[in-house]
């Protein structure tokens, strides 16, 4: 979709570009906003009077296409090569597929 600007369901032209995927958070009466990220994790910041301090990070910001007719929906995530590989919250798969990088 991102590329086609057809929708791979329907088959429609009409595609909407969803430039920041938008991510609310807080209480109903003080709501925000923020662009939604596919990747959260915690970073140590050292110790602080002998407890560990951590701190939480982000990344793989969010867009999205969406096809005017059927609704049909694409998440595409920018710069995935910042996404950070930790181990638990974010693993990496890897096929046997002859196709590498």
């Amino acid at each position: 979709m991102k590329t086609s600007h057809r929708c791979p369901k329907c088959q429609h032209d009409r595609i909407l570009y969803i430039a920041n995927v938008a991510d609310s958070y807080g209480d109903h009466a003080h709501q925000r906003s923020a662009p939604m990220r596919i990747a959260h994790y915690q970073k140590s910041m050292g110790t602080l009077l002998g407890l560990p301090m951590t701190k939480t990070e982000s990344s793989g910001e969010l867009e999205a296409g969406v096809c005017r007719r059927c609704g049909y929906t694409e998440f595409y995530t920018k710069a995935p090569d910042q996404i950070i590989v930790d181990g638990t919250h974010v693993r990496e798969l890897v096929g046997t597929s002859a196709y590498r990088e």
